[in-house]
């Protein structure tokens, strides 16, 4: 009980504030009861620099 809560999400969290990668998930259920979580990764878009001008 509560692996979701206690595990999954602040270690979700962590990941997608502390890394350049996003992470998601979601939980498939039969009837009531999760049995799946599945989960989504990929790369965040960097942001485009800009170039600072030196008058």
């Amino acid at each position: 009980r509560g692996l979701k809560r206690r595990v999954i999400e602040p270690a979700i969290a962590e990941i997608n504030e502390h890394s350049n990668l996003w992470v998601k998930y979601g939980q498939r259920k039969s009837g009531r009861t999760v049995t799946h979580f599945q989960f989504q990764f990929g790369v965040k878009d960097q942001p485009k620099q800009r170039k600072k001008l030196i008058v």
